[in-house]
């Protein structure tokens, strides 16, 4: 049993460790540090988010593919959008970005902007 706790947690490190790796991540427009480290976490938060979202079989069927795409998805651009208050930041597995969302800076910090989410076209 301890043999097995310790292969996960060494799994779990590796896992963690690997997917904070140092993204490079270009930004274009003006950004401050605090601004892209929320965003960050905004994006980040809304990928985990999908790998198991409620308690039904589908979630349970999906969530190897969507565990996968969450650990294989960089950010790779983040762009201002008019003023400081919204972004669209596009990811994917590659150089490439394959999907965006819109984020929107409110009182709370960022947040996925709803009424865009997922597979918004690029205007980069």
């Amino acid at each position: 049993m301890m043999l097995v706790a310790l292969v996960l947690l060494v799994a779990g490190g590796t896992i963690w460790i690997g997917k904070h790796r140092a993204e490079k991540i270009e930004v274009r427009g003006s950004l401050s540090a605090e601004d892209l480290a929320g965003i960050k976490n905004a994006v980040r938060s809304e990928l985990r988010r999908e790998i198991f979202p409620d308690s039904s079989w589908s979630s349970v069927k999906a969530s190897p593919t969507a565990t996968l795409r969450w650990f294989q998805s960089q950010i790779n651009v983040v762009s201002v959008l008019g003023n400081a208050n919204t972004v669209q930041v596009g990811f994917g597995k590659s150089k490439e970005a394959l999907d965006s969302f819109e984020l929107i800076k409110g009182t709370n910090g960022w947040r996925i902007n709803r009424d865009s989410w997922r597979f918004v076209p690029q205007v980069y």
